[in-house]
């Protein structure tokens, strides 16, 4: 990435829950509390612990902030590298 003019540029593969526009608000606060609930589980972070994953969880606002920074995280590029669809 630094010879193509972004320098310190870094990438990782996350996974995350996503749900239908239109979603309730109650139903998606549901959802997240019991995601949160598995993943505080030591069972569930064990097993993903051997997977290699860092187990992060947390607020809907928290992922929809990581969402639209790699969104212009990779616009970054995009345009950088003048990569268009």
């Amino acid at each position: 990435m630094d010879e193509s003019g972004l320098p310190g540029f870094e990438t990782d593969s996350w996974n995350g829950l996503l749900a239908p526009a239109g979603t309730p608000g109650p139903v998606l606060d549901r959802l997240n509390a019991e995601v949160n609930k598995a993943l505080a589980s030591p069972d569930v972070r064990e097993k993903l612990a051997a997977q290699g994953a860092m187990v992060v969880g947390g607020t809907r606002q928290d992922f929809r902030h990581y969402l639209q920074s790699e969104v212009e995280r990779c616009g970054t590029v995009f345009r950088t590298l003048k990569i268009s669809l």
